[in-house]
This record gives C-alpha cells, structure tokens and sequence, in this order.
C-alpha cells in the first residue's frame, strides 16, 4: 500500500505548528527565472515554510466562523506561543487589528463585569445608592463607556509597542528588520489576554472542562516571554543573546507606556467622576 507524500501534514495538528497550512505542490521551477536547476533567485517568501507548506493564521482563514476562528487563534497564541509566534507569516494588518479589537474588549469588558460584582458584593448599600439616583447611574456608564474601550486600546497599544520596540531593538543587534511582521506579532498576541480572562476561562470550563482552565492560569505568568523571544529567533532571526536583549528592551518600553497610559486614563476617569 502506497501513502500519499503529504500525509503526515494531514496528521499535524494547527496547535504543533502555530499556524494553519495551505498544502501547495513542490515547485520544480525557479518562480522569478523559470529555470529548473535555480538555487534561487529570491529568499523563500516569509509566509512559506521550508517544507513548502503556505503559513496561515486561523483568524485569516475563510470558510470557518468568526467565532471558531477567533477561539482557535487565540488557543494557539497562548497554548502554543513559541510556534506559533515563530512562523508567524507576512499579511495585513487589518484582520490582526480586528482580531485585537475583539479580544481585547471580550477580555476587559469581561474583567470589568467581574470587579463590578465583586464591588457589589463587598459594598452592597453602596451600589445600591450609587445605582438609585440619575446622576449615580450618569457616572457608572460614563466609568463603563470610556474605561472599558480605553483599557482595550492601552492593552492594544502596549502589545503593538512591545512587537515594535523588539523590531527597533533587531535592527539595532544585526537582526532582521520585520516591521510589519513585529506589528502583527503585538496584534495577535492580544490573544492570551482573552484566554486568561474571565471571558475565556468561561469558555474553556463549559466548552473544554476543569482541566483547561487548570492549565491556561499558569500561562499567562510566562506565555509574554516565550512569545517573544520565539518571535525574535524566528521573524528577527536573532541569535540567543540578541533575541533575549530584544525582548528585555520591548518590555521595558512596552511597561513605560502602559504605566504612563493608565495613570492618563485613571485621571480622566476621576475627571468624569466628579464632572
């Protein structure tokens, strides 16, 4: 019985690779030049593993639901990050942005459900006054409407800033210059926010059991680090050194801005509370 060349990329699993695949014939002509004995014009393109096989993020996939794209990226993102992250493919910035938009704002807006009814259960009367008048009502929407959609973007923006400051810090150790690809690296990496979040620890104990969510609360202690420096060795292609130097120098940046970011943000909030 004969087996098909391709087979054990069937048998893969998107979790062992980071990424989906698009399975594509063996090219036995150069692309640029057409002769068959090129050893080529042109590097293999960043969205081509060397195997061959196309890169895709299961966000950018057509054909499945948003919502099974959304969970399945994010899973890979935090469960498999140094795969993932590694292989990380070339492509718009716009379904990155939208994937951090989403989740962003499931995972704060879920983490501000939860504070509230932590709030109400240590402070009933509290609430319950705060809740009663039109003005108290006038403030906790005001809290809601701009606290949530700008604790979303700050986390947004610090992801973005991490993946650019590690790109910076690249070019700066001889290392690659990935701008678009660091970009993409901050979007998607938005993704273990949502799985350590209220929101998708929910998810992952009624759709994938108790054991899930045992094992997502310690990821999301280290997932940051390993994310980056895979994303270092394999987009930036930096050696040991440099890749731990970028990433050391990303989160640093990246923790200036979110601590500067939320100190602007808290005061606004306090502004609108006393307005």
């Amino acid at each position: 019985m004969t087996h098909s060349v391709l087979s054990p990329l069937r048998a893969h699993r998107p979790e062992e690779d980071g990424v989906d695949s698009i399975e594509v014939p063996a090219a036995v002509v150069c692309a640029r030049c057409g002769k068959p004995d090129c050893l080529g014009c042109e590097p293999l393109d960043d969205t081509t593993l060397p195997s061959g096989v196309v890169a895709i993020v299961p966000w950018e996939r057509p054909g499945a639901s948003a919502w099974t794209r959304l969970w399945s990226t994010a899973g890979l993102v935090t469960r498999s990050s140094p795969q993932f992250f590694r292989a990380l493919p070339k492509g718009e910035a716009a379904p990155a942005t939208m994937f951090a938009v989403v989740s962003e704002l499931a995972a704060i807006g879920s983490s501000a459900v939860v504070l509230m009814m932590l709030v109400a259960a240590l402070a009933p009367s509290f609430v319950s006054t705060l809740l009663s008048t039109a003005p108290g009502q006038a403030i906790a929407a005001r809290l809601l409407l701009v606290g949530v959609p700008g604790f979303a973007a700050i986390m947004i923006l610090a992801h973005v800033t991490l993946g650019l400051a590690m790109n910076h810090a690249s070019v700066r150790l001889g290392g690659k210059n990935r701008k678009s690809q660091a970009m993409r690296f901050g979007l998607y990496s938005t993704g273990w926010d949502l799985m350590t979040s209220p929101f998708g620890l929910l998810v992952s104990l009624f759709a994938e059991g108790p054991r899930s969510v045992v094992s997502l609360l310690p990821l999301s202690v280290g997932v940051a680090s390993h994310a980056a420096l895979a994303f270092a060795r394999g987009v930036l292609q930096l050696d040991e050194a440099g890749a731990l130097q970028a990433r050391r120098f990303g989160t640093r940046v990246a923790m200036a801005f979110t601590f500067a970011s939320v100190a602007l943000l808290l005061l606004i909030l306090a502004i609108l509370i006393v307005v």
